[in-house]
């Protein structure tokens, strides 16, 4: 009977040596970046958005937190005690509707932010979620509501490969996958978050364990009955990581700099660690799934898909770079499509 392997420690390396921020490449250094990702499952790009594409940004960010807050919060009053139950939770802005506001929009089909996803994954053809921002409340002003914390899970169930659907719709592969039926990793599921401020340590954020992507599957044989039970679960699309487990020794945090994006490997247990400083964390989710010659989407992309809904998009104004992130136009031929069995289908 072959004996069961061991997670690998793996450290992340800082910027330097007071651990402010996580390393990071520039978008040129295509060949570091994707260097990078294989090793860790996670890597940094930094200066993808502009400073006013981040003002306007944080702008929408605090519009979306009034409106799921029932107009409750004012960020001139800093009454955070009066957010979103989802945000003092999780840090994450409502729980569970896309955000379609113009910089949002204009943000997903940023050019950057796409080469940053090519140059990561090895791919050259997404579909692109509509997610959320992200608002982490600062805990020295609202103590009580501090985020949960040690939170650490993955968007994928390995056991089943079913992949988290939030900002897409679920494809009908992806609604027949089970423990029997399976969907072997296809190097297709890839999340991420965009910076819209400088997020240091203090100011809470991302963590991950560094290279549990490479340990996914042996991981999965280990814990085969848990993540049965969370594919049988309300979730069938997460599984958290039980609280005795070793790789929790081996959490690492990513402090990033405004405008930088962070991606990471859809097999990476990762999670958010609480804000402990008096400004509150804020970036945006922008969430790839790969398409192409033998990648089976078990997604869809456009998850807004009413005339209403359309006509906003249309108003905001789609590049042609995003018609084929948002699902509008197919980025191949639909013969090439038959022929290799890739789409959005």
């Amino acid at each position: 009977m072959e004996e069961s392997k061991s997670y690998e420690p793996l450290q992340a390396p800082y910027e330097d040596e007071s651990k402010t921020y996580i390393k990071s490449f520039l978008i040129s250094c295509s060949s570091e970046i994707r260097s990078f990702f294989l090793k860790y499952g996670f890597v940094v790009v930094s200066d993808v958005l502009t400073t006013e594409e981040c003002l306007q940004s944080i702008v929408e960010v605090y519009q979306d937190l009034k409106d799921n807050s029932f107009g409750k919060f004012d960020p001139t009053l800093e009454n955070y005690d009066k957010v979103d139950q989802f945000v003092k939770r999780f840090g994450l802005v409502g729980g569970g509707h896309a955000v379609i506001l113009p910089q949002s929009v204009h943000n997903r089909q940023n050019e950057n932010i796409y080469k940053a996803y090519k140059f990561a994954t090895g791919n050259d053809f997404f579909l692109s979620a509509f997610e959320r921002y992200g608002f982490m409340v600062p805990t020295k002003k609202a103590p009580e509501i501090e985020t949960i914390k040690n939170w650490l899970h993955i968007d994928y169930n390995p056991l089943t490969g079913k992949t988290s659907t939030f900002g897409y719709l679920p494809s009908e592969l992806h609604n027949k996958l089970n423990h029997k039926n399976p969907l072997v990793w296809q190097n297709a599921y890839f999340q991420g978050i965009v910076a819209l401020d400088d997020c240091p340590m203090e100011v809470g954020g991302f963590h991950c364990v560094p290279g549990f992507h490479v340990f996914c599957e042996e991981w999965k044989n280990q814990n085969e009955n848990h993540c049965l039970n969370s594919a049988r679960g309300h979730d069938p699309t997460t599984v958290q990581i039980p609280k005795d487990d070793e790789v929790r020794k081996f959490i690492q945090k990513m402090p990033i700099r405004k405008g930088s994006i962070l991606i990471w490997d859809g097999r990476m247990a990762h999670g958010n660690f609480p804000n402990s400083s008096d400004k509150p964390r804020l970036l945006q989710y922008i969430k790839y799934n790969a398409v192409g010659q033998n990648i089976s989407s078990n997604v869809c992309s456009l998850m807004t898909s009413s005339e209403e809904e359309l006509e906003v998009l249309k108003k905001i104004g789609i590049t042609e770079l995003g018609k084929k992130l948002f699902g509008l136009e197919k980025w191949f031929p639909e013969q090439v499509i038959k022929e290799n069995n890739v789409g959005d289908n």
